[in-house]
């Protein structure tokens, strides 16, 4: 067991937190900002020179830097577009994470309907489209500093029509693919029909992504091999995505078809806090699941005890009370009644953090214990029928 059963929003290796937007945290990662400085070294140095010369090294660099920044603001822009769509329906987001190919919103759930999916999906490329827009048509209709207009031109066209036009493919991870599986969830009137369209669909794409990859691999012309590699790259993208289609669809159907009830692991009798540990050794042979809940005397579950706790007595503690050896809930660490959507518990154990949740009968005692193992196990085997 860790040193908390609900452990505080983690962040991996490198990670940090850029800002928070309407309480939403923006995170980052080390590789995010090597990109970032790799690409405003390129621009400065390659991409702009040609196209504005007879500048300053000083106007070069700002040129860079500054256009790298617009170019990730464009990713966040995106991804705050998701945001905001999803918070008209009645979604929360959790975070959103930017990384070195894009950005991620983590949502609170998920769409109920096919139209919410459709608006969810297509806000992101909309914000970008319509920001690109906006600057490129400032870079041709108001005289600026050429080192301006060309900043402009890259910030909107690469950074924003471009990004926008390549999320609309229509194909899963894409935006253009969720936009799609709404449409046709609509037209058929279910989801995982929806999304056995969309893993064809994928699929077309990905064998004609493939197809034209090695088509220009064997063009000697500079260039031509990174972008080859770029599209075998996209190629696998759409691959696997289609392939996870289907599976990932029957696992979000059961999740919200199921209750905790259908899912979560009985368990004995909670044990009182103050309970002495040398009595209650020999109580975990045999149990159902070798941890049990500790409860204060008004019932209210405030931590958790293994056999592995119990399983080494301590010679030179032999008054310890279950209190002296258990496993803190945090406050935050609430029971989840027996008839909540499976899905509720899921978001708890894969988002929040919890490892272990008490579950709860119809007169608030504890009747159990739901991990994100079990959760896991009846979505295996929803994905395999």
């Amino acid at each position: 067991m860790t040193a908390d059963v609900r452990r505080p929003t983690a962040l991996g290796l490198g990670d940090f937190v850029l800002t928070r937007i309407g309480g939403v945290p923006i995170i980052g990662d080390a590789r995010w900002l090597l990109l970032l400085v790799g690409l405003a070294w390129y621009l400065a140095a390659k991409h702009f020179p040609p196209l504005a010369p007879q500048q300053t090294g000083a106007v070069y660099l700002l040129m860079g830097v500054g256009s790298a920044v617009g170019l990730f603001g464009s990713v966040l822009l995106h991804e705050l577009g998701h945001v905001w769509a999803a918070r008209r329906v009645g979604i929360r987001t959790r975070r959103v994470r930017l990384h070195p190919v894009g950005g991620v919103a983590v949502f609170e759930g998920e769409a109920q309907t096919a139209g919410a999916e459709v608006g969810i999906a297509l806000a992101g490329p909309a914000m970008n489209l319509i920001v690109g827009g906006t600057l490129v048509g400032l870079a041709f209709a108001v005289p600026l500093p050429e080192p301006v207009r060309q900043a402009l031109l890259f910030v909107g066209g690469w950074g924003n029509l471009a990004l926008g036009a390549f999320n609309l493919l229509p194909g899963y991870p894409l935006d253009g693919g969720y936009a799609l599986h709404g449409l046709v969830w609509r037209a058929l009137g279910d989801p995982l029909r929806a999304a056995t369209v969309l893993s064809w669909v994928g699929r077309v794409l990905a064998a004609a992504a493939a197809a034209y990859a090695l088509a220009i691999a064997f063009n000697q012309a500079p260039g031509t091999i990174t972008t080859a590699a770029g599209l075998g790259y996209l190629a696998l993208l759409f691959f696997r995505a289609a392939h996870r289609a289907v599976p990932q669809a029957a696992a979000r159907q059961a999740l919200a078809r199921l209750t905790v009830a259908d899912v979560f692991v009985p368990t004995d009798p909670a044990i009182m806090v103050d309970a002495p540990a040398s009595t209650l050794r020999a109580q975990f042979a045999g149990l159902i699941r070798p941890v049990r809940v500790v409860t204060d005397r008004s019932g209210r579950p405030v931590g958790l005890i293994a056999s592995y706790d119990l399983a080494e007595p301590d010679e030179e503690r032999p008054d310890d009370t279950v209190a002296d050896l258990m496993l803190d809930l945090l406050p935050e660490t609430a029971p989840i009644a027996a008839t909540a959507r499976l899905r509720l518990a899921f978001d708890r154990l894969t988002i929040e953090g919890d490892e272990l949740i008490p579950v709860t009968g119809h007169a608030g005692e504890i009747v159990g214990l739901i991990s994100e193992n079990d959760v896991q196990t009846v979505l295996a085997e929803a994905m395999k029928k």
